[in-house]
Formats: C-alpha cells, sequence, structure tokens
C-alpha cells in the first residue's frame, strides 16, 4: 500500500467518527510514532479533531443573533431606513414596508433609547418616534395626574 492510499484509508475510517471517538482513538496511538502508518494515522485524526472542534466553535464573521422580544417600530417621516443597537456591537436592524409605512423589528430598550436620546441627532426626534408608534408608547409607565392645587386662603 502507498502511503496516499493508507491515508485515504485512515481518513474515511475519520470521517463517521464524532468528537468523543477521534479522541479516544488517538489516546490509543503512540505519541511517538515508529512508522508511516502510525505517523499518518495519528496526523488523520488529529486534522478530523480539529474539524469537529472548529465546526461546533461560532462563526466570527455571522452576524449577531436577534434578540427575543422584538417590538415592531414604525419610522417617522423621514426616518432612517436601519438603526444600529446601542449594545449589540455589528448589529443593525433593518426597515421593511408594512402597507405604506415602514416598520422595524427591534428590541424595547432600543426603541426606548430612540425615543429618549438625547437631542441635535441627525433624523427624526424622540417626539416623532413616539407620534408614530401610539402602541408602544402605551407601554411606557404613566405618572399619576398631580393633585389639584389647594384653594387660596
Amino acid at each position: 500500500m502507498t502511503i496516499e492510499q493508507i491515508e485515504k484509508q485512515w481518513q474515511a475510517r475519520a470521517n463517521s467518527m464524532t468528537l468523543d471517538q477521534v479522541e479516544d482513538a488517538l489516546m490509543r496511538l503512540s505519541t511517538s510514532p515508529k512508522c508511516d502508518v502510525e505517523l499518518i494515522a495519528r496526523a488523520v485524526m488529529m486534522r478530523r479533531r480539529i474539524e469537529l472542534v472548529n465546526a461546533s466553535r461560532p462563526d466570527p464573521q455571522a452576524p449577531p443573533p436577534d434578540p427575543v422580544g422584538l417590538v415592531e417600530v414604525f419610522l417617522p417621516e423621514g426616518g432612517p431606513c436601519c438603526v444600529q443597537s446601542r449594545t449589540i456591537r455589528n448589529k443593525f436592524y433593518y426597515a421593511e414596508p408594512r402597507g405604506e409605512r415602514f416598520a422595524i423589528k427591534m428590541p424595547w430598550h432600543e426603541f426606548h433609547g430612540l425615543a429618549f436620546g438625547t437631542a441635535g441627532t441627525v433624523g427624526p426626534n424622540g417626539g416623532a418616534w413616539l407620534e408614530c408608534n401610539p402602541h408602544l408608547t402605551d407601554r411606557l409607565p404613566k405618572n399619576p395626574a398631580p393633585p389639584p392645587p389647594a384653594a387660596p386662603q
């Protein structure tokens, strides 16, 4: 058998193994190989182990997952086509058409930040966001009415 045939044989065996099985096989193989077959077997098993470990890791280039509990926020006139998250790095929430209007699905705290953010930023102010989203404005805590003024004496 040639070295290539031996490698293909071990590769076929390793491709059907799970991570635990590969680690068990590595424990049985010699740590200091004495022949080509042992060296090839160890290399193939190590390569398969690296593949399995890397496959279980999240992709660093993948966009962050959407948070749970998104609310639908309607855009005010002249509003943005997307909003960058204030808490999740590299996360953007994009507008989608909803009839004649556009809406963005975002977490509640992101909408709250838009509605009560600092003035002087580009685009609509917080009042415009609140006006376009009365269904969300109703969720805000309400202060009780002030007591009536005392009668003059």
